[in-house]
This record gives structure tokens, C-alpha cells and sequence, in this order.
């Protein structure tokens, strides 16, 4: 127990301290972690026996990279899509597994799935570190990051203290439906007083540019979409560990397992925000 609240500290201030400095660090921050699930992902589907062909996603995400953060000192990368990029790599693990010589379905689907996932859902997190203007990014980050956090953690006090009702027991045996719920309202929550909050911080700081922010009340149904999105980001992760029989993606966080554990929720979330900001937002 020591041992996990040190690394979730240790964890956290690392986050936030990439969030406030942003810039390169951001982007290199989501680049390394997108890497790392990218492997677990890999990892996971070859202890059950497959033979995946990791390549092409390791080359997805560092095209995506390329593609989302560098437009500023490479122009030209403005002409390619994340879809050219996308379809270029399955491309190419059809390619490297074609000239094996061998038919395995295993193969086939590892080989593409972590392109995928959780390849594709870092394209908003990459989006939303190359938002303009420095107070549009930390509202972003820290909305999608503290909600996603508040459902996983109110989800379970709520699931310990008044769950009855099993709410997807072929994947996650532990969750229920009044934990589901708990969470959903504490998303909500931290959704209409994080942005008050952080208007106030800057009036009475200056730490950022001022920018229009919607009404409360779309702040709360943000909070509802994302608490709902969460809660399937991490039944995704179960999900795929339990196709594959294992029980965390790493160790490479003691007490937290690995970085795909970690990101579970945030990966659907992060997607949920980017649409947010981009349409509703300006």
C-alpha cells in the first residue's frame, strides 16, 4: 500500500508538472507514454501466445507524432492525415506478416488491434497539447485528467459502501451500478466548479490569456458524457486483459502496473474533451 500511494504522488506530480510547463514537454510526455502503451498492448497479446508483428505500431505513433505536434518546424506535414498514416501501417503489418510465409489469425489481430488501440485515441491527446493558447490547453488537460480521476476514485468508495447491483460482471466483477453512478455524479461535479475555479485563479494571477468558457450547465453535461466514457475506457482495458488472461499490462508503475493501466479511462476521456473544446469551447 506504502509502496502504491509513493508512486501515485510520484505519478501525479509528474503530470501536472508536464501540464503546467507544456510546450515540447508536454508533447514529449504524451509521445513516451503513447510508446509505452503501444508495447504493453504488444506485450499483452504475445504472453497469450501470439506472434504480433510490433513494427507498424511503433511507426504509427511516431508518424502520428509527427503529424499532430510538429507542423510549426515540418509545414509539410500538414499534408498527410492521420487516416493516410493509419492506413500506411496496416499496410505494413499485412506486409511483415504476409513474408512470414505463414497464416496465423492470432497473428493477424495482434499485429493490428494495438494500432488501434491504444494507438488511434492518443491522435486527441496529441491534439489537445497543440491547442492555441496556454489557459485553452491547461482547462483541457486538467478537465479530462481530474474528471476522469474523480469517477475512477468516487466510482469506488460509492461501489464499497453502497453497491449491490453488479453492473458488467463477465468483465469487470468488482464494478456496480451505485459506483457507476457515484462516479458519474463526482465528474459532474468537478466538471462545473474546475473551470470557475481556474477563471478565478487567472483573474486574481494573470496566468494566462482569458478565454470564453460555456454556461455551467454544459460543463455539467461534460461531466456526464466524460464520467460515462471513462467508466468504458477502463472496461475496455479489462476487457482486452482478460482476452489476453492477464492482470496489469506492466510493472513499470509499483502498485499501479503499467502505463496502459493508468491511461485506461483517460484514453476515452481525452477524446470526449478534444470534441468538447473543439466544438464547444471558444
Amino acid at each position: 500500500m506504502k509502496k502504491r500511494v509513493i508512486t501515485g504522488m510520484l505519478l501525479l506530480a509528474a503530470v501536472f508538472a508536464l501540464i503546467l510547463l507544456q510546450g515540447w514537454f508536454l508533447k514529449a510526455g504524451v509521445l513516451i507514454a503513447a510508446l509505452l502503451c503501444v508495447y504493453e498492448a504488444y506485450a499483452a497479446f504475445e504472453s497469450c501466445g501470439s506472434k504480433p508483428a510490433w513494427i507498424p505500431g511503433y511507426v504509427f505513433v511516431l508518424a502520428l507524432f509527427v503529424r499532430e505536434c510538429c507542423a510549426d518546424v515540418l509545414p509539410w506535414t500538414s499534408l498527410i492525415s492521420s487516416a493516410d498514416i493509419l492506413i500506411a501501417c496496416v499496410i505494413l503489418a499485412f506486409m511483415l506478416l504476409i513474408v512470414r510465409n505463414k497464416a496465423v489469425y492470432a497473428d493477424l489481430c495482434s499485429s493490428i488491434i494495438p494500432i488501434v488501440y491504444p494507438g488511434t485515441l492518443f491522435i486527441p491527446l496529441f491534439r489537445i497539447s497543440s491547442l492555441e493558447g496556454y489557459g485553452f490547453r491547461l482547462l483541457a488537460m486538467l478537465l479530462a485528467i481530474i474528471c476522469s480521476a474523480m469517477n475512477d476514485t468516487f466510482a469506488l468508495f460509492s461501489g464499497k459502501f453502497f453497491g449491490k447491483h453488479k453492473l458488467i460482471t463477465g468483465i469487470s466483477p468488482k464494478k456496480t451500478v451505485e459506483g457507476a453512478i457515484g462516479g458519474m455524479i463526482a465528474s459532474m461535479l468537478f466538471a462545473a466548479v474546475l473551470p470557475a475555479l481556474l477563471t478565478a485563479l487567472n483573474r486574481r494571477f494573470s496566468l494566462f490569456e482569458p478565454f470564453t468558457v460555456p454556461s455551467v450547465f454544459v460543463f455539467i453535461v461534460f461531466g456526464f458524457v466524460n464520467g460515462v466514457f471513462s467508466d468504458f475506457g477502463d472496461l475496455a482495458a479489462s476487457y482486452m486483459k482478460r482476452v489476453c488472461g492477464i492482470k496489469d499490462f506492466g510493472k513499470i508503475f509499483p502498485g499501479h502496473g503499467g502505463m496502459l493501466d493508468r491511461c485506461d479511462a483517460l484514453l476515452f476521456s481525452f477524446f470526449i474533451t478534444y470534441l468538447f473544446f473543439k466544438y464547444f469551447v471558444v
